[in-house]
């Protein structure tokens, strides 16, 4: 997805026909849309960049739970995952 500020733009709906026509130049489907402060266009034949998964995870985290989730569950798993033995099990744990 590309996004801009609409206070960017002189004209939204000739930015809109423009992302629309450039999409059709290189062959992509892709969708437009505004809401009162950006505009953005998006298509399913673009390639997710890596981490963008993770990037998209942390910021519904943040929506959801308040901005200070992701450090405390990166904090959790790296304490976790440092316990773990080479052969996959957690030392303290009783196998289950």
């Amino acid at each position: 997805m590309a996004r801009t500020t609409v206070s960017e733009l002189d004209d939204i709906s000739r930015w809109r026909r423009a992302a629309r026509l450039a999409g059709r130049q290189l062959g992509w489907h892709v969708r437009t849309g505004a809401s009162l402060d950006s505009v953005w266009v998006a298509s399913e034949d673009w390639q997710a960049p890596p981490g963008s998964d993770r990037a998209a995870a942390i910021q519904v985290g943040a929506l959801i739970l308040g901005p200070g989730w992701a450090h405390s569950v990166l904090t959790f798993r790296r304490a976790h995952e440092s316990a773990r033995r080479p052969d996959g099990s957690v030392s303290g744990s009783n196998g289950h």
